[in-house]
């Protein structure tokens, strides 16, 4: 979807620059409305 690696993703997360994950069930998963307002912000 992003074209990047998970450790770019992670890299991003960290720096603030991707929404923060939650863990659901031992998952990582991320609010469709927070990715969502990323892609479009």
């Amino acid at each position: 979807m992003l074209g990047v690696s998970i450790r770019t993703i992670w890299r991003r997360v960290s720096a603030g620059e991707l929404p923060k994950p939650i863990q659901v069930g031992g998952l990582t998963k991320w609010r469709r409305a927070e990715i969502e307002e990323w892609l479009h912000g």
